[in-house]
């Protein structure tokens, strides 16, 4: 069985971008809280992409 690495957690989109960036691309109309499952989902599409490149193993 193989484990796939994580290449971002949760946290590295908001040390990368800054809070104030997510509370604007992840839910414009409250801005007060980031929408996590937007992050969750935009972190499973770029571990997809690198996948895409590098092949599964």
């Amino acid at each position: 069985m193989t484990t796939s690495t994580p290449y971002i957690t949760q946290q590295g989109p908001e040390d990368r971008f800054g809070r104030e960036f997510l509370l604007c691309v992840t839910d414009p109309t409250n801005p007060g809280e980031v929408d996590q499952g937007k992050v969750s989902r935009a972190i499973g599409d770029a571990s997809e992409l690198v996948n895409s490149y590098l092949g599964k193993r």
